[in-house]
């Protein structure tokens, strides 16, 4: 079928990805599998059946869609096929040049999903219901169906109800969304790193102590100069096989994100394995670098620290998960970890005493650290949040030490105790809810206690 001419104008249709099919029939190699989900009524299939069979390769391409249309969109519904039930059979004539190309499968998206093992497309694109929560669902299905390096993209990127799906699963992947073609949109599967050992001879640490503030507190002064004055650096460097190491004040920008950039930066301009971040509204114990340095070869690493506010939950978070509604990512905190005595796996730490290794650097481009945006473009969640979400999407676990035990500065060093404390009133508060009484009054004394902490004793 060399001699095979595009004949996909005369379809019906919305087509405006040619170029991206294009682009993949010339990169993949014979034997790939891709996947079209909503063929409607075969313009799309048209032209890639004959880009198939123009290149001779052996990529099969199958088209996944019920042809019943989309009952909340108005141009589905006015169809004429999608009214007489004929839909399946137009997509059919307009195939029928390149059916040998072309594998329909008539099923729901997230139904025929089922049907394809994990990691054995090449690639998948997206075109059917274009409510957000349609597209989060498809996102979900068929995402474990790519293979890493694979492609993952859909149309109409300026629709509203899509471009919330996608910004949603931006920052649960862990992955950054392209443009792609006219209107379209992709995601790159990322390849993940699975070795994260670092060799003797390759081990080197920056410490970098991270602050936009003009002071700093006489705690995290006294805490620096027990960990790491009088040879406790020196010292843990050694048992840990570490080459050199180096401390740097990091106050350059009063962006946090980009304080955590030039570090990553510094650190990589040094040849070092490894930057330790640590955050300067914080203590540590004295033999913080022994206990974080041996953890040089498993990922990334954090201490246990808590939040400031009541009720001082650990800043070790789980189970990240697309809220229905907000279209938001979002985590269970994980007090368990504070029971525990060695490494517990999680999926989201923050930087305030956090062991990274820079092969990360080289895992995903930067910025390394942003502020993910909302839906109203204002800066939704830390910087932290989504580079945990892109470190997990290649590969790099995140890990915590219960061992390393924290203080986080606010009118007072905010620890365990804090949090103790404060699961009891929130259990109290809980008791007193359900037997109907009015709790607003306690709430409001539990959250005013932790706010007349919050002015600080810098030095």
């Amino acid at each position: 079928m060399a001699d095979l001419a595009h004949y996909f104008m005369d379809v019906p249709g919305w087509f405006d990805w040619p170029d991206l099919y294009a682009q993949l029939v010339d990169t993949l190699p014979s034997g790939a599998h891709v996947v079209e989900v909503g063929g409607w009524k075969g313009q799309s299939a048209a032209f890639m059946g004959v880009e198939i069979a123009l290149s001779g390769k052996a990529i099969r391409f199958d088209v996944v869609d019920t042809w019943l249309g989309t009952p909340t969109e108005t141009l589905h519904t006015d169809d004429p096929d999608v009214r007489a039930g004929r839909l399946y059979e137009a997509f059919l004539t307009h195939t029928d040049p390149v059916r040998e190309f072309v594998h329909p499968v008539r099923l729901a998206s997230v139904e025929a999903a089922g049907s394809y093992a994990d990691g054995s497309l090449d690639a998948v694109f997206l075109d059917a219901d274009h409510a957000t929560a349609s597209v989060l669902s498809d996102l979900e299905a068929w995402w474990p169906k790519v293979k890493p390096g694979g492609l993952v993209a859909g149309h109409d990127r300026d629709w509203a109800s899509v471009g919330r799906a996608v910004k949603a699963w931006e920052a649960f992947a862990g992955v950054r969304v392209k443009p792609a073609s006219r209107s379209s949109w992709a995601f790159r599967k990322p390849v993940p790193v699975t070795d994260w050992t670092v060799p003797e001879d390759e081990r080197a640490i920056l410490i970098a102590i991270c602050s936009n503030e003009r002071s700093i507190y006489r705690q995290t002064a006294k805490s620096l100069l027990a960990s790491l004055a009088g040879g406790h650096a020196e010292e843990a460097v050694k048992k840990h096989g570490f080459q050199d190491y180096a401390i740097r004040w990091v106050d350059q920008y009063p962006s946090v994100a980009a304080m955590r950039d030039y570090a990553l930066m510094q650190g990589t301009v040094m040849g070092a394995s490894h930057v330790l971040f640590l955050d300067a509204d914080m203590t540590w114990p004295t033999d913080l670098l022994d206990k974080m340095l041996r953890h040089h070869s498993v990922g990334m690493v954090s201490g246990v620290y808590h939040l400031k506010q009541w009720p001082y939950w650990p800043v070790v978070l789980d189970q990240p998960f697309i809220d229905p509604e907000k279209h938001t990512t979002e985590y269970h905190y994980a007090p368990q970890v504070l029971d525990e005595t060695e490494l517990q796996r999680v999926d989201l730490i923050g930087m305030g005493c956090a062991l990274v290794p820079l092969r990360i650097t080289r895992a995903f481009m930067r910025p390394w650290f942003e502020y993910v945006l909302d839906n109203c473009g204002l800066p939704a969640i830390t910087e932290d949040v989504a580079f945990c979400a892109r470190s997990r999407a290649v590969g790099c676990p995140i890990w915590v030490d219960p061992t390393v035990k924290c203080g986080h500065i606010g009118q007072q060093v905010i620890d365990t105790p804090w949090f103790r404390r404060g699961e009891l009133e929130m259990r109290l508060l809980k008791e007193k809810r359900a037997a109907g009484e009015d709790v607003n009054q306690m709430a409001q004394l539990f959250e005013a206690t932790t706010e007349s902490q919050q002015s600080g004793s810098a030095a």
